[in-house]
């Protein structure tokens, strides 16, 4: 069989699968001390390839490194495998242009796992070298070269990575990742609606923000500044997720609580992949494979900080239960 196929690259992918942190190998990690936790990752195999096996950070790094080594190594199609890297690119391009600006470090808050590496991009990007870059982010990050407002700075790479996204979709089409990244890219807005009417944005501040490639409208989206959280859930519910949507809204009508609807918006985009992981012919068990260890290495992160500070998180604020 073709080591290019789906079908090998689905087989190469569950036998890793058995390496995911289930749900007991969670309360135990939970329940444990920072050491004994580390222990714990390190009896499943979890970063084995660490430079620094007492290290967290270095286990989540050298987990995601392989992940993505992985998938480059068997994916039918890189390029759809490319756009799963995308948001940890962006996250590492705002960091380390923020820091550029600031005259700061920003190494520990970089993240392994895009696709781009790290040396590649810290490289680039001191340079002003973009060619590396995939077009339609490399011409938006030439654009931004004199850019000095932060904000506009985020909101600049967050738009180009859609259109990047968007740019690849109609050359290499695929259903699943189109319905994934449109899903995101409303769940996206909608957020940004919402922390605009916290902040009582008016629209001028808030439409740079919109990313592309949505089921909503730009202007539904604008038109929607200023409304009760009660009238929101009739403005935006719309497209597939619809009804999703508006039981989110609902909810956060009554509460406010943006962080639980940020995580209720996350836990759907990943189950839109995790519904295909048994397609064997499709992108379904590569984008949930590369989504489960990304959403692991977030969650570890967030435990062990709270392990460190005394503050008891749980796995359900984690996502993980």
């Amino acid at each position: 069989m073709s080591e290019t196929s789906y079908p090998y690259a689905v087989g190469r992918i569950k036998v890793k699968e058995a390496g995911f942190i289930d749900k007991n190998r969670w309360n135990r990690i939970w329940e444990s001390s920072e050491d004994e936790a580390l222990k714990l990752l390190e009896e499943i195999g979890y970063g084995a390839e660490a430079r620094d096996p007492q290290s967290l950070d270095s286990r989540v790094d050298a987990e995601l490194v392989s992940a993505r080594e992985l998938i480059l190594e068997i994916a039918p199609d890189k390029a759809l495998c490319d756009l799963l890297l995308l948001p940890t690119d962006a996250h590492n391009i705002k960091a380390v242009l923020k820091g550029q600006q600031q005259r700061v470090e920003v190494d520990d808050i970089l993240l392994e796992g895009g696709g781009i590496p790290l040396d590649v991009l810290k490289k680039a990007m001191e340079h002003g070298d973009y060619d590396q870059f995939p077009p339609v982010l490399a011409a938006a990050l030439k654009d931004l070269d004199e850019e000095s407002d932060p904000r506009k700075i985020s909101a600049g790479v967050d738009f180009a990575v859609y259109g990047q996204i968007a740019e690849t979709l109609k050359a290499h089409k695929d259903a699943l990742l189109s319905r994934y990244f449109s899903a995101k890219a409303d769940f996206t807005n909608i957020l940004t609606v919402l922390r605009a009417g916290v902040l009582h944005w008016e629209s001028y501040k808030v439409k740079p923000l919109f990313v592309p490639g949505g089921a909503i409208a730009e202007g539904a989206l604008l038109d929607s500044l200023g409304l009760s959280a009660e009238q929101l859930a009739k403005q935006l519910a719309v497209g597939e997720d619809s009804v999703f949507i508006r039981s989110v809204l609902e909810k956060y009508a009554q509460d406010g609580d943006l962080t639980e609807a940020e995580q209720k918006f996350e836990d759907r985009a990943y189950a839109i992949v995790h519904e295909a992981r048994n397609d064997s012919f499709g992108m379904g068990p590569i984008a949930n494979y590369l989504l489960t260890r990304a959403a692991e290495a977030r969650a570890l992160r967030v435990l062990f900080a709270s392990k460190r500070s005394g503050m008891k998180i749980s796995l359900a604020e984690l996502g993980v239960a």
